[in-house]
């Protein structure tokens, strides 16, 4: 699980940086956004791998059954958070291998426009949030499951 979320995060600020580089453009910065955004992409699919395992082998199996019992008044957890979750977390690989491949097509600034530059930093910028949001809906339903199960909030 914390290899999940380590990925997740690790690609999240991979591309803030990209997004940081892409909107204020040097020759160098160049450089680094191409490599930032392979690493935060390939972080972006790792995360998605080990989130998919474990939601599989372990959340359906023994989590979900928790959050949606009869008993549960915290249903909502699943049926609103993990719902959107899902969807979401589905996205940013694809976003991610979107800005990548931009990147990797240039090997200027010159044949980017600003335009352009601007639109993949929001894009990139959107990535991170996103992150950021599945972060905490993540920990919104592991403290769910956590009160539900007596261990506190």
């Amino acid at each position: 699980m914390l290899s999940h979320i380590g990925f997740g995060e690790i690609a999240g600020f991979c591309f803030l940086v990209v997004a940081i580089y892409l909107f204020n453009r040097t020759e160098k910065g160049l450089a680094r956004a191409k490599c930032l955004s392979l690493l935060g992409t390939l972080a972006a699919v790792l995360s998605w791998i080990i989130g998919g395992y474990y939601y599989v082998t372990h959340y359906g199996s023994k989590v979900k059954p928790v959050l949606i019992a009869e008993s549960s008044n915290l249903k909502w957890a699943h049926k609103i958070v993990i719902e959107a979750k899902e969807h979401i977390f589905l996205f940013i690989p694809i976003l991610a291998i979107a800005v990548f491949i931009l990147l990797t097509k240039t090997d200027t600034w010159e044949k980017i426009d600003t335009k352009t530059a601007n639109r993949a930093g929001m894009l990139s910028l959107l990535i991170f949030a996103l992150v950021i949001l599945i972060t905490t809906t993540g920990a919104i339903v592991s403290t769910s499951v956590r009160a539900i199960l007596g261990g506190g909030i």
